[in-house]
């Protein structure tokens, strides 16, 4: 271990000293200055935390006082500043430490959030959704599930016809169950045309589709194969009033510094120009915290842990 650390420079000044706090990192002076050159002197500090927990075989329990020493250091800076912290900790980290989730710093709090993404169905990934939100929040940590695919869509249909036969005729067409389609009549006036509104009335329907490609294939088939399928079965003209509005509902927890917490929806929203979306963000309650489990991995040589220190502190400067 000592030779390890004579060969790396930013290293041989760390102390062997063990870290205050619960996170190994909680360290952080009365002020913390702002800027590269304290994120680089704050890592030869960080850095001691990480190799005393490695030399005692807690490979991700080093991780969790490196990432926490970082992260409550510069906890009080502006939102710039925890991005670059976040990003540096992110480049930097090696494949060893890839299944590691830190423990909760003394300076982060969880949310979870329902977000709704308007957006082309197919063009949706939930990894460059997962990237973007990081990137917005200064997170190293969000997790996130879709819920379901929306599409929305308003048809006109004959003044006869009932919510029963227009769902039935929409499943059919569009190859979805019962609990996937829900229709409903709206009270909207469809105009002055006083024979189109004796004739005829709009039906709002949201289909909920939990499979990407089952909704994208719903999105075509909402089309002229649902008014085909409408006018068969109701007798009567049908067509589509306002084109499928698709938007994707996703379950959305994520880490965050607590001084984040004031803007957390309006920050989440931005992350919609890094997937070509457009992003509306509802916040819920605090989550439980997870449990952090240790990676039963043991290094065959702490050299190359160590010099994950080295990059994270060097991609700083």
């Amino acid at each position: 271990m000592k030779q390890v650390m004579k060969s790396n420079p930013l290293l041989a000044q760390c102390s062997s000293s063990t870290p205050n706090g619960n996170s190994g990192g909680n360290t952080q002076p009365p002020s913390q200055s702002c800027d590269s050159d304290a994120i680089k002197k704050k890592g030869q500090e960080c850095s001691s935390a990480m190799i005393i927990g490695m030399a005692g075989g807690n490979l991700c329990g080093a991780w969790s006082a490196f990432e926490c020493c970082y992260k409550d250091a510069f906890s009080s800076c502006d939102a710039s500043m925890q991005t670059t912290v976040v990003e540096a900790i992110t480049s930097g980290q090696s494949m060893q430490f890839k299944s590691c989730e830190a423990s909760m710093c003394s300076s982060e709090t969880e949310e979870v959030l329902m977000a709704t993404v308007a957006i082309a169905l197919a063009e949706f990934s939930l990894e460059d959704y997962i990237v973007a939100v990081k990137k917005a929040l200064g997170s190293t940590h969000v997790k996130a599930a879709v819920q379901y695919f929306k599409i929305l869509v308003t048809y006109l249909v004959p003044n006869g016809a009932t919510l029963d036969e227009i769902k039935q005729a929409l499943k059919t067409a569009n190859n979805v169950a019962d609990n996937e389609v829900e229709v409903s009549f709206s009270s909207r006036r469809l105009g002055v045309d006083k024979r189109l509104l004796s004739a005829e009335k709009q039906a709002v329907v949201t289909f909920k589709v939990a499979d990407k490609d089952k909704a994208v294939a719903v999105v075509t088939s909402a089309g002229s194969a649902s008014t085909t399928q409408l006018e068969t079965d109701l007798g009567g003209a049908a067509s589509v009033a306002s084109a499928p509005v698709t938007t994707v509902e996703v379950e959305t927890k994520v880490r965050i510094s607590k001084q984040r917490e004031d803007d957390l929806t309006t920050a989440i929203e931005g992350a919609g120009k890094g997937i070509g979306g457009t992003i509306t963000a509802t916040k819920g309650g605090p989550i439980q915290v997870p449990q952090v489990t240790l990676n039963g991995s043991v290094f065959s040589s702490l050299s190359g842990v160590v010099v994950a220190a080295f990059i994270i502190i060097s991609t700083t400067m």
